[in-house]
């Protein structure tokens, strides 16, 4: 499941989180202080077999453990994350 990341954001909130989208429609949290970047701590993607529109964006919300992602098929989704 390593397929091209098409977009990340910094956290607005806490300087070591960041998130990634991949083409696969993979949606994942990094934090920097919880690990040491060989695994995302938070990870919503594919399950075995399923094919998902790829994910083309991804934005933080400014007040709020959330994240919001875009696809290519013109979607939305809204994700709350434990936060720090």
């Amino acid at each position: 499941m390593f397929d091209e990341v098409n977009d990340i954001e910094w956290s607005p909130m806490c300087s070591t989180l960041f998130a990634s989208v991949g083409k696969d429609g993979r949606l994942e949290l990094w934090d920097l202080k919880k690990n040491n970047m060989l695994d995302p701590f938070a990870t919503n993607g594919p399950s075995e077999g399923e094919i998902l529109p790829s994910k083309t964006m991804i934005r933080f919300c400014n007040s709020a453990s959330v994240v919001i992602t875009g696809d290519v098929a013109g979607s939305v989704n809204v994700y709350r994350y434990l936060g720090n």
